[in-house]
């Protein structure tokens, strides 16, 4: 859908309601970036911010995150991880730059994963503060040439929490999931991705135990 695979160094958004395979996605993007030889920093400050439980969500879907982890490919800091080595929680994208250039340079990781950013602009007093602090990550990102996949989520009518993301970011995915009778419907959609010739195809998704799995012979209308 993308020609290959993000490009090199771009800062990508993955947006989406609750359920949708958000944090199945990025760690997919992780277990990859090791099978390539690459590695990843992965930033997990949602709900699932315990190492452990985000590596027991991977093996339940046969996602070789715990692998990749013991071999140094991925490097996950966790919330509390990340509060005590810096001294501070994650309050909003100034704190999160800091990280970057305190913590994760360090790794020399190709990849970054933060699942998620969807609740570090609420201490800003406006959307043009969450927007300007957002754009001063994203430039110590590329400074970094890290290829990074930034969680975010759908909220109320916006596609993205803040409604500035998907401006600012090189590419916007979005997991859809509609109720259709008596199931749920998943769907994958490249709403904007540069440097790319990409399918804008509302694709069938599924989430199995093997993991996400998108269907390339059908359409969503």
């Amino acid at each position: 859908m993308i020609g290959g695979g993000f490009p090199e160094d771009s800062v990508n958004f993955l947006t989406g309601h609750a359920g949708s395979g958000k944090t199945l996605f990025g760690m997919h993007f992780a277990v990859e970036g090791g099978r390539r030889g690459e590695r990843t920093a992965y930033l997990s400050i949602n709900d699932m911010s315990e190492k452990d439980t985000l590596v027991r969500a991977a093996d339940r879907y046969d996602v070789p995150l715990r692998q990749a982890i013991e071999k140094d490919l991925v490097n996950l800091y966790d919330y509390d991880a990340l509060k005590e080595k810096a001294g501070q929680g994650l309050v909003d994208f100034d704190d999160l730059t800091r990280s970057i250039d305190s913590l994760l340079a360090p790794t020399k990781a190709d990849r970054l994963v933060v699942d998620s950013v969807a609740g570090l602009g609420i201490s800003d007093s406006s959307t043009n503060d969450t927007r300007r602090s957002m754009l001063r990550f994203i430039r110590r990102l590329r400074e970094n040439e890290m290829t990074a996949l930034l969680v975010t989520e759908k909220w109320d009518e916006r596609l993205t929490r803040y409604g500035v993301e998907e401006h600012v970011g090189d590419s916007l995915v979005v997991l859809g999931l509609e109720q259709m009778e008596n199931r749920m419907d998943r769907s994958i959609h490249v709403r904007k991705m540069r440097f790319t010739d990409h399918d804008t195809s509302y694709r069938p998704m599924e989430i199995t135990d093997e993991g996400m799995v998108v269907h390339s012979g059908g359409q969503v209308f």
